[in-house]
């Protein structure tokens, strides 16, 4: 007499089967020994490594995922219906964005959840209806692709304040096509009591800040780029970049900025051994140029240089990708350019290092 086939099995039960699965036997042995089919076995095989009790659960979280996907779809049928209806009782869009704002204001759901009860236009999908538009994202998309390390604030002051668009209507352009930065946050706790702290000094040339940033090209080669900075209206004075760093560099870009017409009364730099050696406190000697050293580990001391390695990691470095150090150089000298004659910057009262330069030399005069 065959035995009687039984369609379930227990918790107990499939435990074990599984425990004899992981061990290495057959489910077609299961099946004969606890009378079900092959096909039963086999659906229990995904919870391999599980007991009575973590089956009981899993299976209990299953039962519950299927109930909340079924109340989904319904709900989802639910707000398609009631979209339908309202655009059939009132076909102005405007009239019906009013229902939105009612609706907001009586139960506790944002905006996109309303217009979509309401049968309007999400946010993410409205299109530019103002003529003039489509040109002005244009614009703005070809600014920020040569300016990739830029947001909106300062687009707006160089590119679009004055032209007629105001702040708000740019803005909104701006998020719509999705031409918006995410910038990492950083959370940085404020130094203590620093007993040299860096004062911007009254005039031109009266302090440089000189320092190393270091980078490597595609094939993973290091580079070093050397770069002055005047402390007076931050205008990066040369950026030369090297395969290694030395003193025999420093002094070099040091006497062509003296045969260009440029020499600091003060030189701050850090304590690497690039800014003491012979040749470099010879050149500053025969120049009359003070030299001044941040405290070992304190690059706040060095602040100004500093300020402008991060511009320049995030408007260059993390923007391309170099093959050759040719490649650097030019990049660095078009962004010099462009960053002492036209980026503004919110120290000088948005203004570029050249124009407040020419508005201390006309109140000078």
């Amino acid at each position: 007499m065959s035995m009687a086939r039984s369609r379930k099995l227990t918790y107990a039960q499939a435990a074990r089967i599984l425990r004899t699965l992981e061990l290495g036997g057959t489910g077609v042995a299961a099946a004969k020994e606890y009378g079900v089919t092959p096909a039963t076995i086999s659906l229990w095989r995904p919870y391999i490594g599980l007991d009575e009790e973590w089956l009981l659960r899993v299976k209990e979280l299953e039962r519950t995922r299927k109930k909340l996907r079924r109340r989904l779809a319904l709900a989802r049928l639910q707000v398609k219906i009631a979209a339908s209806l309202f655009r059939q009782l009132e076909p102005n869009p405007r009239r019906r964005a009013l229902f939105a704002t009612a609706i907001r204001s009586q139960h506790p759901i944002c905006r996109h959840r309303a217009n979509e009860i309401l049968g309007l236009t999400t946010a993410g999908t409205i299109k530019p209806v103002r003529q003039g538009d489509a040109a002005l994202i244009a614009t703005m998309r070809a600014y920020l692709t040569e300016n990739p390390g830029e947001g909106f604030p300062k687009m707006f002051r160089i590119l679009l304040q004055g032209s007629g668009c105001t702040r708000f209507h740019a803005e909104m352009l701006y998020r719509q096509a999705r031409l918006t930065k995410h910038f990492r946050n950083r959370t940085t706790r404020l130094p203590g009591p620093c007993d040299r702290r860096v004062r911007v000094t009254g005039a031109p040339d009266s302090t440089w800040s000189i320092d190393f940033l270091v980078d490597a090209l595609s094939d993973g080669r290091r580079y070093w780029v050397l770069n002055g900075v005047d402390e007076f209206n931050r205008e990066c004075i040369f950026t030369k970049v090297l395969a290694r760093a030395s003193t025999r560099a420093v002094v070099h870009e040091l006497e062509a900025a003296r045969l260009a017409g440029r020499v600091p009364a003060k030189i701050r730099s850090d304590n690497g051994a690039e800014f003491k050696g012979l040749e470099y406190l010879r050149w500053a000697s025969r120049h009359g140029a003070r030299l001044a050293y941040a405290r070992p580990g304190h690059p706040i001391d060095n602040v100004c240089v500093e300020r402008v390695h991060r511009t320049m990691r995030a408007e260059v470095f993390n923007c391309y990708r170099f093959e050759s150090i040719e490649q650097v150089q030019w990049q660095l000298d078009y962004w010099r350019i462009r960053y002492n004659l036209v980026r503004p910057h919110m120290s000088l009262g948005m203004m570029s290092p050249v124009q407040y330069a020419q508005l201390a030399r006309l109140g000078r005069g």
